[in-house]
């Protein structure tokens, strides 16, 4: 091999070299020179060489067109030969002259050429062009234009030469192919491009044409077609259900029954009832019509398919190669299974072979078999695009074509040709998975539309409602799908489905369906839970996380999970023996000492769910103790796949981990002592996050079972981990993204653990998160002082004046950080730092204040001023910090003229908070304006801000349409002054202003109305809410009435006309929590 490739690159630098030397004789000698030379240079294998270097050949090739005559046919045909086959080097790369020199050339070539020549001279144009067209506008016009000059390879769609046609559809597709950069042409020739190839497709079989030039013809027009729709999302807008139209007929090309000549429907409409499709081949499938060529007659024994997928998706890969995939579709398909990357041999560039089969007519089937079912799946590579840069909601009206809403035993007539008859009746693998993934990229995201679909138990009506029907389809889906799976053998295409199927899954609203769904579901993956492939056992842990996840917490998922009977197999062998996929056995001697540690095993995981313990024993490599530990870890992917299903098995069904959490502790453990793998541990931290949430969460709750989850069992948990296992995370520096999310899980502990854990591990959380706080990473900064600001809330903590001081000092810190983020955090943590603060002398303890230093409330006070003037996010909090600070200010501190000085400050950030910004900002801001009401220890007779506050409220209580802000100005007029409200309502309200008042107090209560209307039966917390809120309103309204003296009567009817008219409508109303945003 590597003496061929030395003599490879000998004979290629000899020719480049003659070429360089040439030049054009009279006599013919330098023809003759540069006739050989081409020669040698074609016969050279360019796939895969890695000699030839571009700069150095870019030179030549522009030398090589000023050497050959444009009269030159031979020399011209050979230069385009050599050309075409050049570019298929993924190394070569063409720069800007010597493309635009190549292409002036073959283009003026070209319109000399005779007609034999000019295939090869558009192969080389196409070669040319590849991935270049948005670089060469000076040729589009030439190329591509449409009206009344039309391009030239517009004019060439319509020759009679079927050779000449393919090839200028071929130099379309690479005209319109986005480039590297993402870069494409003018959205005016992609538009060009697209009505003409459309127009193509529409054409039909011409009868003058042989079925295998129709099909190359329409293999390039589909492969053109999907380059111009990867290339703009909308391109094809205009005319959706045309190209629709076209794409679903190819797919089924060549399928038993259909033929390769199916008839093509001028465009499909959309629907927003699905109607059943009549389909345009009538007849029932049959393996014996003289059109099938797909497959040839069947014996009726099942044994015999299998072998026959296999010797079709081999044949399917040899063929005629003409032209790559679109660009879009690299990115939107599957990582593991690329069918639509993959398809083609050669990527992007123009083959002209015709000698792939013999003349014989067991050869010529082969090459229309072949053919075939390249165009079904260019096809369905086409619609993957299309349905990849389509709007979900525009889809959704012709979803009735591609998914079938009954099954063919109910819907009655000939069956309708869908997705499912492809993905159920195709003998060609890729264009099974092909179809798979379509389906996937037309299900993605369609959760809004599906959540229409509701089961009845009382179905006889009249007409099949829109959700009914939903429903039917969601069915159907489910049922062709796992016939599917239980039919295919190819372990790439099972993980297609599987993750299809995971898709489905996560879409459908399943607590409105019957139950079943979810259980075959998960029983028609059975087989594969321990496939030799590991791609299609993450696939089943994948779709396994979606039904865990799916409308949780379902009583069906709860029932399957909880089922005992579920991991049987046929025999006394369980669904989970690893020697399915191990080569030899476990162990071949049980040690005594090892059986006894298996039996306590088992003992200890009796009642475990099937899915629980498997998930373990793919992360801890199983419950059986192995001479080689390496024999048991499953491979990296399954492992992962396996924790993120343990996440979700805690967030939404903790029930089954409770009497477990032992057995869990030990998991995590051992996730994160594996210092080999950073995402081993870190999906590791994501559990122990989520499993410290859920018993925060837990630890007052009943479960279902009846029993709570204790105290002290969380506690064993937290020791478990911080024993070792978390620590050594949290003191890891080279590994700063697990720093932060063990930070994370840090802030998951709770009061009452935090109070119970031992005294030396409430000092290392402490001292960890005080040392971590002051790295520079800004994504560790933001872990630590949000852990901070949720310890510092907890009684046993917010009493040691040394440990606020210092969160106060690093929150000071995070304050001044360049990121926002940092700032935002920072300033959340800030206001829980507060809110502790205002705990402690609320609960009586008047001496903390005394020992905290009044320089650290200064700096607090000065941080949140400086914060309320920040970005909206950093805001929010940080008004929220200079409420409770002014809340708790002591008469000896307001006595200093720093602070009265920073109050000031403080007012007037406010009210500019009060008046503009987000609606959060500003509710927040009113909030903290009332704290500063709430201290007594602030000058009664007030100031100038005192006055500026009561006239920014009558004001915004005027204007402000935000019946939230309304709210907080309400309850805040129930603390002010009864003096000072006279005042300000005789010097405020306006009689001009009083239709103005009425009006907005009603639209509140409209708005409240419309709130009313969204708000479910099970939504008591707001209808309490609302209920409180009546209340403060009406005793705002007794407030108001007490006084009104020294108001005209006028202003006075005003008042009460516009709070009466308020507190009727929200007495009919649902307002929102009035709870103060955090």
């Amino acid at each position: 091999m590597m003496d061929y490739t030395l003599d490879e690159r000998d004979r290629y630098e000899k020719s480049i070299s003659k070429l360089m030397r040439a030049s054009q004789s009279p006599s013919g000698y330098g023809r003759d020179v540069i006739n050989a030379t081409l020669d040698d240079l074609i016969s050279i294998d360019y796939m895969n060489a890695r000699f030839i270097r571009s700069e150095s050949l870019n030179p030549v090739i522009c030398k090589t067109t000023h050497l050959i005559p444009l009269d030159d046919d031979l020399l011209l045909t050979k230069f385009s030969q050599w050309l075409a086959t050049v570019a298929n080097n993924k190394d070569v790369r063409f720069n800007k002259v010597t493309i635009d020199t190549l292409c002036r050339f073959l283009l003026q070539a070209f319109h000399q050429s005779p007609e034999w020549a000019q295939p090869e001279i558009l192969r080389a144009v196409g070669a040319v062009l590849y991935e270049n067209g948005a670089g060469c506008p000076q040729f589009l016009d030439e190329l591509l234009l449409s009206g009344v000059e039309e391009g030239l390879l517009i004019l060439l769609l319509r020759s009679s030469n079927s050779e000449v046609k393919r090839t200028a559809m071929q130099c379309i597709g690479n005209v319109c192919m986005k480039n590297e950069s993402g870069d494409v042409i003018d959205e005016l020739y992609l538009k060009s491009g697209y009505q003409n190839v459309l127009s193509v497709l529409h054409e039909g079989h011409d009868t003058t044409e042989d079925d295998t030039t129709y099909l190359r013809l329409l293999l390039a027009s589909l492969k053109c077609l999907q380059n111009i729709l990867g290339a703009s999302k909308t391109v094809h807008m205009s005319d959706l259900g045309k190209v629709l139209a076209a794409l679903k007929s190819f797919m089924l090309l060549g399928l038993p029954g259909i033929g390769i000549n199916p008839p093509v429907q001028p465009s499909l409409l959309p629907s927003s009832f699905f109607m059943q499709e009549k389909s345009p081949a009538a007849n029932s499938p049959s393996r014996k019509d003289i059109k099938d060529v797909t497959s040839t007659p069947s014996t009726g024994k099942k044994s015999k398919r299998k072998p026959k997928r296999g010797k079709q998706t081999k044949e399917a890969e040899t063929g005629d190669v003409s032209m790559a995939t679109g660009g879009e579709s690299s990115n939107a398909v599957s990582d593991d299974v690329d069918v639509f990357e993959r398809s083609w041999p050669v990527p992007g560039k123009i083959s002209s072979s015709e000698s792939e089969y013999s003349d014989t007519e067991g050869g010529v089937m082969s090459k229309l078999r072949s053919l075939s079912g390249k165009v079904r799946h260019a096809s369905l590579g086409c619609l993957h695009t299309l349905f990849k840069n389509t709007e979900k909601k525009v889809l959704f009206g012709y979803w009735s074509f591609f998914v079938p809403d009954a099954p063919l035993a109910v819907a009655g007539g000939p069956p309708p040709q869908t997705l499912f008859t492809s993905i159920l009746k195709e003998n060609n693998a890729k264009c099974r998975a092909g179809s798979v993934m379509v389906l996937s990229a037309l299900l993605e995201g369609s959760k809004q539309f599906l959540f229409a679909a509701e089961e009845r138990e009382n179905n006889q009506t009249a007409f099949t409602a829109f959700s009914q029907t939903l429903v039917s389809m969601i069915k159907e889906i489910h049922r062709c799908l796992q016939l599917s799976l239980a039919a295919e053998t190819y372990g790439s295409n099972i993980t297609q489905i599987i993750k299809c199927m995971s898709i489905l899954v996560s879409n459908v609203p399943y607590h409105k369906l019957n139950k079943g769904l979810l259980n075959k579901v998960v029983r028609s993956m059975k087989p594969f839970y321990q496939h030799k492939d590991n791609r299609v056992r993450t696939a089943c842990l994948t779709c396994l996380g979606a039904v865990v996840s799916a409308s949780a917490p379902l009583p069906e998922v709860f029932e399957l999970l909880t089922d005992t009977k579920f991991t049987k197999g046929d025999g006394s062998e369980t669904l989970f023996t690893r020697q399915d996929r191990r080569e030899g056995p476990l162990s071949w001697r049980d040690d005594p000492e090892e059986s006894k540690v298996k039996d306590k095993k088992r003992t200890d995981r009796e009642g475990m769910s099937w899915l629980l313990q498997w998930c373990s024993d793919i992360i801890t490599g199983g419950e059986e103790p192995v001479k080689d530990p390496l024999s048991t870890i499953e491979v990296l992917p399954v492992r992962l796949e396996a924790l993120q299903v343990l996440t979700q098995i805690i967030k939404h069904y903790f029930d089954l981990v409770h009497p477990y959490l032992g057995q869990l502790t030990v998991v995590i453990q051992t996730c994160l002592m594996r210092g080999d793998d950073d995402q081993v541990r870190l999906h590791g931290l994501k559990v122990l996050e989520e499993l410290g949430k859920s018993m925060l969460q837990k630890l007052t709750e009943e479960t279902v079972s009846g029993s709570k989850l204790a105290v002290h069992q969380v506690v064993e948990v937290w020791n478990g981990v911080l024993s070792g296992a978390l620590p050594s995370v949290l003191q890891d520096t080279s590994h700063l993204v697990l720093q932060a999310s063990a930070c994370d899980c840090l802030g998951t502990i709770g009061p009452l653990t935090m109070e119970i854990l031992p005294v030396h591990h409430r000092i290392l959380i402490m001292t960890v998160l005080l040392g971590l706080v002051n790295e520079e990473d800004y994504r560790l900064k933001m872990a630590s002082i949000r852990a901070l600001g949720i310890i510092v809330q907890y009684p046993c903590l917010r009493e040691d004046v040394t440990f606020v001081a210092d969160t106060a000092n690093a929150i000071l810190g995070c304050m001044q950080h360049s990121s926002i983020n940092v700032r935002m955090r920072a300033a959340w943590s800030l206001g829980n730092l507060c809110d502790a603060l205002h705990s402690n002398i609320q609960n009586g303890d008047c001496n903390f204040l005394q020992a905290f230093s009044e320089l650290l409330l200064q700096r607090l006070l000065e941080a949140a001023v400086n914060g309320a003037a920040d970005h909206d996010k950093v805001k929010s909090n940080s008004v929220r910090a200079l409420g409770l600070l002014g809340r708790i200010l002591e008469a000896h501190t307001l006595k200093k003229s720093v602070f009265q000085s920073l109050i000031n400050k403080a007012v007037q950030v406010l009210l500019r908070n009060i008046n503009t910004g987000a609606m959060k900002v500003r509710w927040n801001s009113c909030y903290a304006l009332g704290n500063f009401f709430r201290n007594p220890n602030l000058p009664a007779d007030g100031g100038a801000w005192q006055e500026d506050i009561f006239t920014s409220f009558t004001k915004l209580l005027v204007s402000c349409k935000n019946f939230k802000l309304c709210q907080a100005i309400v309850h805040l007029s129930g603390i002010l002054n009864k003096e000072d409200i006279c005042v300000i309502l005789q010097d405020t309200i306006q009689m001009e202003k009083e239709e103005l008042l009425i009006t907005n107090i009603k639209s509140y209560a409209s708005t409240l109305r419309d709130q009313k209307s969204k708000t479910s039966g099970n939504d008591e917390d707001r209808l309490f809410d609302a209920a409180q809120a009546l209340r403060k309103l009406e005793s705002a309204i007794e407030n108001t009435s007490t006084l009104l003296q020294g108001i005209s009567e006028s202003q006075q009817q005003v008042i009460m006309r516009g709070l009466e008219a308020a507190m009727k409508n929200v007495s009919m109303s649902a307002p929102e929590s009035q709870e103060q945003m955090n």
